[in-house]
């Protein structure tokens, strides 16, 4: 009887674990159907001017902004395009937790512009701490300052926060430096300011390009006039004539472990394809299913 208890229960543990092994590979097979990652289309990337609460001074700030941009373009699957109006956020706040604020019309604006991606970033405030230790009368203190930069990336598509990187340096700085950070704001040479500045801003754009490049492509339709369908992809993403694109509706939007949101393909609307491809968008024309609106989310059937 034992014997028989025993084997009903080892199978009935097998079965489960058989379950949760194709509840797994149905998850990752339905993930790797709606998130397209396998298409050579780039994605274009929008890179808002840095937002200095550092106060490192405007000619730095637009320095380091130029070298993201620089080092962004470096991803083979990405169209980098520099933008021109800060990041318009007034707050200073310094924590791991800190999101960048941005104007729903920059992201709108973003969207009409075709950008698949908005990148929006803040120097945090320089933090000066001290740590002692000995006893009196022989005391020791040492000085730190933390150095921080913290890069939001922003998927237009969905409208949704998808990346959040913070990036920290902590310098030692000498009693004298701290006399003179208390004029200029910070308690490092220049020389070491930059190097550490660009130190962090070069594993920063390391860290948000492979994410990048790794983020599914998914474009959106501008607009409809009869049986022409308007998209936010041309030739200067590698879109040509006569591709098929899936066209989906928006989806349940869900929050993620770690707080943010994002949002789900919704019930396949149809199928288009592209009949004149321009530089920047294209004209289309209903294959399949319907009806087609501004707004709906479209994937490159490969």
């Amino acid at each position: 009887m034992k014997h028989i208890i025993l084997t009903a229960l080892i199978s009935a543990m097998g079965l489960w674990f058989l379950i949760l092994g194709f509840g797994c590979g149905t998850t990752k097979s339905v993930y790797k159907k709606v998130s397209f990652k396998d298409t050579e289309l780039k994605k274009r990337v929008l890179v808002l001017p840095l937002m200095d609460q550092a106060d490192v001074g405007e000619a730095k700030t637009e320095a380091l902004t130029a070298k993201l941009v620089q080092l962004l373009k470096e991803g083979e699957s990405l169209s980098v395009h520099r933008g021109t109006v800060p990041t318009p956020s007034r707050q200073r706040v310094r924590s791991p937790e800190y999101a960048v604020v941005i104007d729903p019309a920059l992201i709108e604006k973003a969207g009409q512009m075709g950008m698949n991606v908005l990148i929006a970033g803040v120097l945090n405030p320089l933090e000066v701490t001290a740590r002692t230790w000995g006893v009196w009368p022989i005391k020791f203190v040492k000085r730190e300052m933390e150095l921080s930069l913290l890069l939001n990336a922003y998927d237009i598509i969905d409208g949704t926060l998808f990346l959040t990187h913070l990036e920290t340096r902590k310098i030692k700085i000498s009693t004298d430096d701290l006399e003179w950070a208390a004029e200029r704001k910070h308690g490092i040479d220049e020389t070491k300011l930059e190097e550490e500045l660009t130190d962090i801003l070069e594993d920063q754009a390391s860290t948000i390009r492979d994410e990048l490049e790794d983020h599914p492509w998914r474009g959106k339709i501008m607009s409809v006039d009869g049986e022409t369908v308007m998209i936010n992809a041309g030739s200067d993403i590698g879109l040509s004539n006569g591709r098929m694109f899936q066209v989906y509706s928006m989806g349940e939007r869900i929050r993620s472990l770690d707080g943010k949101y994002f949002y789900l393909l919704g019930p396949k609307v149809g199928e288009i394809k592209t009949v004149n491809v321009m530089d920047s968008q294209a004209s289309a024309v209903p294959v399949e299913g319907g009806p087609f609106r501004p707004g709906q989310i479209i994937t490159i059937k490969n």
